[in-house]
């Protein structure tokens, strides 16, 4: 009884976890597709004068990035980019940062998880089997 009880209140918090992402994802969703819409339908003004890598004046061939470091647009000489053409060079450091703290997290989730799964596991004293169909959402009442 204590363990079914304490596997539905595992459960509950996990799905009161999962419900606030989902509606973390939904709001996060909206706004990206509300920025996509406009950046589809308005035009967007761009008027650095300046490289941001050299500081020289612009001239062409350049490449402007959509996102902005300290405040100010990110445009360069594509002479200034070299081989990074794809993601902006100041801007990128910190993208790069945002996706591995978000991967490590998901990592870390994942991670405790499995422990609470093996905390189960070492704790069930000759009962593994079922803990293990228990946890896998199989029924170990059912006889072979």
């Amino acid at each position: 009884k204590g363990f079914v009880t304490a596997a539905l209140q595992r459960d509950k918090a996990a799905i009161d976890r999962d419900s606030k992402l989902i509606a973390q994802y939904k709001d996060e969703t909206e706004r990206m597709r509300g920025e996509v819409d406009a950046l589809r339908s308005e035009g967007r003004i761009f008027q650095s004068r300046n490289c941001s890598a050299c500081s020289h004046p612009l001239d062409l061939p350049s490449v402007h990035f959509m996102c902005s470091h300290q405040g100010m647009p990110c445009v360069f000489h594509k002479r200034c980019l070299g081989d990074s053409e794809s993601e902006c060079p100041l801007c990128g450091d910190e993208h790069q940062r945002a996706v591995n703290m978000r991967s490590s997290q998901q990592l870390v989730e994942r991670g405790a998880v499995h422990e609470g799964f093996f905390r189960q596991l070492a704790s069930a004293e000759g009962k593994g089997f079922a803990t293990v169909a228990a946890t896998s959402g199989g029924d170990s009442s059912r006889e072979s």
